[in-house]
């Protein structure tokens, strides 16, 4: 009866062990997971913040091309002509910086674990012989 009530307390001290294991890494696991989605969406605003200035840069020098076109002194034309080419050589040149650092397809699958050996083993788990 004694062996028996010592074995008990064994079993339910080493499982409530394996349970602690887990949950300590579940949160570990969690909270990385969490961070590299915090990081993830910092750099994903980044990006809409930069395309958004393109896009105000971009809608600014076509108003500003359409505003010379309807020019009619040639010398003037001439002038902002230039302007807007330099512009155009410039908003080309840092578009380029707008290539994606973060590819939408990504999955946390960096994250993913397999829990297949240790399933087996815990359904496996018996009397010692």
């Amino acid at each position: 009866q004694v062996n028996a009530s010592r074995q008990e307390t064994k079993l339910m001290e080493e499982c409530d062990q394996l349970i602690e294991i887990i949950q300590q890494r579940r949160q570990i696991i969690g909270t990385k997971i969490k961070e590299g989605k915090v990081v993830r969406l910092r750099k994903l605003a980044q990006q809409i913040a930069n395309c958004k200035q393109c896009i105000e840069r971009s809608t600014s020098l076509i108003s500003q091309a359409e505003q010379s076109l309807k020019e009619n002194d040639h010398a003037r034309f001439l002038q902002t002509a230039k302007n807007i080419t330099e512009r155009v050589s410039m908003a080309t040149a840092s578009s380029q910086v707008l290539i994606p650092e973060i590819n939408l397809n990504d999955t946390f699958d960096t994250f993913a674990l397999d829990f297949t050996r240790e399933k087996k083993l815990l359904e496996c788990l018996d009397y010692l012989t």
